[in-house]
Order: structure tokens, then C-alpha cells, then sequence
């Protein structure tokens, strides 16, 4: 069968990546970046971040329509003072076997 997409909320987003897990929504990302942000420091790596860009523009409550964007997850690690890409995965579809994955965040 094949994915459906499903539309994901911003509580929603709240919802799987919590505060109570060590996740925070950036406040004073780049301008250029118009969506949600939240990243989390991985307590086992020092000085290295995840970050998700969660695809909801922060004027909406609502993610992007099927097709115009999906979300994005990286790792970053502190050089030197400055943060540098360390991994960048493949677009995390939002289809219905996305809610599956959560409970590994």
C-alpha cells in the first residue's frame, strides 16, 4: 500500500520532540529560516546537536501541504566555537507510518 500523506500540527510536533526529553524550539535561528526549529544536545557527545526542522512555518500551526516540503533532521558539533554539519539525513516524509517512528526520539 502505498503512504498517505497526513498533516502534522505544532502541538503535535511538541507532542514527540518534549522539553522533558532535553528538546528546545530555537527562538533566534537564521531569519532565512521561516519554520519551527528545535535541537537537542546529546548528553553521551559533547558539543554535539540534533536539530529538527520541523517543516511549519512559524506564522502557521499547520505544516506545509503534501509535496511542498518535508521534515529535515541534522547533526551539529561545536569546532573551534562555531557549529559545523556533521550529519544530515535524508527528508523524513510525513506519511502515516511517521507517528511509528516517534517513540524512538
Amino acid at each position: 500500500m502505498p503512504a498517505i500523506y497526513t498533516a502534522i500540527t505544532y502541538g503535535e510536533m511538541r507532542e514527540v520532540l518534549k522539553v522533558e526529553r532535553g528538546w528546545v524550539e530555537l527562538k533566534n535561528h537564521a531569519e532565512s529560516t521561516k519554520e519551527y526549529v528545535f535541537t537537542r544536545d546529546l548528553e553521551t557527545l559533547p558539543g554535539v546537536q540534533i536539530k529538527v526542522y520541523s517543516s511549519i512555518p512559524r506564522y502557521s500551526e499547520r505544516a506545509r501541504g503534501c509535496g511542498q516540503d518535508a521534515i529535515r533532521v541534522c547533526a551539529i558539533r561545536l569546532v573551534d566555537g562555531k557549529w559545523q554539519g556533521l550529519v544530515k539525513s535524508q527528508r523524513v516524509h510525513r506519511t502515516q507510518n511517521r507517528r511509528d517512528a516517534h517513540a524512538a526520539i
